[in-house]
């Protein structure tokens, strides 16, 4: 991640830009649409749970993606719970796009679970990573 700032007209909302360029001084591949995040924390359970969304505001159609964490005593440790969710703003979209997300989206949903359990699963250990 690069900069993150809070937006002072938006209380709770963070905006954050990748760096201009990436450790070893290639420059990163982010479509322009997407260079900019606004991330909101949705639910905030100190010390054990937290919520938040990462929106694209530059592309409203993209979906908005959905992270969380649960903490949790357990024997002597803590079990970490992660929680990704892709959310797809139907509401923004014309009837063709809407047809189009159903006729491709339908068949392809099963992979599309798998994925996103591979990207819980990234998140997850990158958690834990942390906590060793």
């Amino acid at each position: 991640m690069g900069e993150v700032t809070a937006l002072p007209e938006a209380e709770g909302i963070w905006e954050a830009q990748p760096p201009e360029t990436m450790p070893g001084g290639k420059l990163p591949r982010i479509k322009e649409k997407n260079r900019r995040l606004h991330i909101r924390v949705l639910t905030a359970r100190e010390p054990e749970a937290i919520l938040w969304e990462i929106s694209f505001p530059d592309a409203p159609t993209n979906n908005i993606l959905q992270r969380g964490i649960t903490l949790t005593p357990e024997g002597e440790g803590t079990r970490v719970e992660t929680t990704v969710r892709w959310i797809r703003p139907d509401h923004r979209l014309g009837i063709g796009a809407k047809l189009a997300r159903l006729a491709v989206g339908t068949p392809l949903r099963p992979v599309m679970r798998h994925f996103v359990r591979v990207q819980a699963g990234d998140f997850a250990r990158s958690i834990s990573r942390q906590f060793r």
